[in-house]
């Protein structure tokens, strides 16, 4: 009985961590694919403006 005690909380603890792991991978990959998005959204944006120069006064009226 004590050996299926201990299958059963190593089952647990390994099963818990794999999960943990795969959700951290996960959320890595997704946080490097958002900011590539932003970055080239951001650079596009202020090149359609006419750089930071044409934005200031876009912005500042």
């Amino acid at each position: 009985m004590l050996l299926v005690g201990t299958l059963l909380v190593f089952v647990a603890v390994y099963s818990s961590l794999s999960g943990l792991m795969s959700v951290s991978t996960t959320d890595s990959i997704q946080f490097v694919i958002a900011m590539t998005g932003s970055i080239v959204l951001a650079t596009v944006a202020v090149k359609q403006v006419g750089g930071m120069s044409g934005l200031k006064p876009q912005l500042f009226g």
